[in-house]
């Protein structure tokens, strides 16, 4: 398996200060928002692979459609999703959101 350097890495997150670590060890990180696709799309330019680590903020379903939607037009080669399946009712689910 190919070792990954930091320079081959990208976070994304809509929180500055949780990716102040990040920065530290030298890994790209870009601040933005799911709800903005302008942003997504950006973001995604020259990206391979993709993981999506969910998110609980009343608006899953939508976010995580448009980050699959951005990584349809940026052409990412693969596509991750951490979690189990799309949940319409997040705000009930029993898996622990």
């Amino acid at each position: 398996m190919k070792e990954l350097r930091p320079e081959d890495i990208a976070i994304y997150a809509r929180n500055e200060k949780k990716l102040k670590k990040w920065v530290d060890i030298d890994i790209l990180v870009r601040i933005g928002d799911f709800n903005n696709t302008v942003a997504l799309h950006n973001a995604l330019k020259d990206v391979l692979k993709l993981l999506l680590i969910p998110t609980n903020d009343g608006d899953s379903y939508n976010q995580h459609k448009n980050v699959i939607d951005a990584c349809i037009w940026a052409k990412v080669a693969r596509f991750y999703y951490a979690s189990g399946s799309v949940n319409h009712h997040v705000e009930t689910s029993q898996l622990g959101f």
